[in-house]
């Protein structure tokens, strides 16, 4: 098994800062913060034959977990329909189809589903809860452009703690307890770092693309730098001089594995910083410059709008007409 996940932890981040100090980096933690992915919870529902939805596609990934029964799912334009089974759990992050039978007639599926009357004792019927992950910002982490547009974990691959935290969201769903909407979103989030760690641990070594630099000491010590210090002045010389690598193989192995080049993701991170302080904080267009490794408030402006195709005065002014 790949031990991916302890790479990150643990041996490929810890890095020593200038002053030889040792501190640990969750990359993963850091990813995710980075691409603020929230998990929404939309409906717990039971059906009974005939029955099937569709799910379109959107800036987000849909979440299913069959909780009684099974299902099939397949994917806008394939074939091949998924059995999912009691237990199961998938993520999707395209247009699928989900029934109690391969192919079957599909409806859209809405949340007001959560308001649909439950069958008393059915001779067979399918439990689901839908929900789904959404990202802030409109071009995420090149990690999730390595996933599959369909993770599916069956009850025997998933450990113990997953399995216990999928108990509680199932339990949360069926009550109406005071703060319940807050709790069923955090468990969400949490559950999204176990089935990353659950999917990374079942790949072989054989995979290419960013998650193949997260086993390379000296790329993963180079994300963690940038992702540390985006304020730094940083040039792809000082960026191979501090991982220990030449330039030119510092800058082929990251454009490889990672799919751009080391400034071009280090640009992307941190308009990603920028569009959060943009929404988040008062900060002044200046001020979140120094931040974000820029000279002025004008040069971050011209870099920004070149990114996103908004002025980021514009994301102040009306953060609901952000590009999400």
């Amino acid at each position: 098994m790949v031990q991916i996940l302890k790479n990150i932890s643990n041996r490929l981040n810890q890095e020593k800062d200038e002053q030889g100090t040792c501190t640990t980096f969750d990359l993963l933690t850091e990813l995710l913060q980075s691409t603020q992915t929230t998990g929404v919870l939309f409906a717990h529902t039971q059906h009974t034959p005939p029955w099937g939805f569709v799910f379109e596609a959107q800036q987000n990934w849909g979440f299913h977990l069959v909780t009684e029964g099974d299902c099939f799912l397949w994917l806008e334009g394939e074939d091949r329909a998924h059995h999912l089974q009691t237990g199961d759990l998938v993520v999707v992050g395209s247009k699928h189809y989900l029934a109690h039978q391969p192919h079957s007639p599909c409806i859209p599926f809405t949340q007001d589903l959560v308001l649909a009357p439950r069958p008393s004792a059915p001779a067979k019927q399918t439990g689901l809860i839908c929900g789904a992950y959404r990202f802030a910002c409109s071009n995420p982490h090149p990690i999730f452009s390595c996933l599959p547009p369909l993770i599916h974990l069956s009850q025997e691959m998933l450990p113990a703690s997953v399995t216990s935290l999928l108990q509680l969201v199932e339990a949360e769903m069926l009550t109406s307890q005071p703060g319940n909407h807050t709790l069923t979103n955090h468990l969400m989030d949490a559950l999204f770092v176990y089935i990353l760690r659950t999917w990374l641990e079942n790949q072989t070594n054989e995979h290419h693309g960013w998650l193949g630099a997260l086993r390379h000491p000296s790329l993963t010590q180079a994300i963690a730098l940038l992702h540390k210090q985006p304020e730094k002045a940083w040039t792809l010389e000082k960026i191979s001089r501090a991982v220990g690598m030449s330039r030119a193989s510092f800058a082929r192995h990251f454009a490889e594995d990672v799919g751009v080049p080391p400034m071009q993701y280090l640009n992307q991170h941190r308009m990603k910083i920028a569009y959060q302080l943009l929404h988040t904080t008062p900060l002044s267009l200046d001020e979140i410059a120094t931040r974000v490794g820029y000279a002025t408030g004008f040069s971050l402006s011209k870099a920004f709008k070149q990114q996103f195709g908004l002025s980021p005065r514009h994301i102040h002014a009306s953060p609901n007409d952000a590009p999400l």
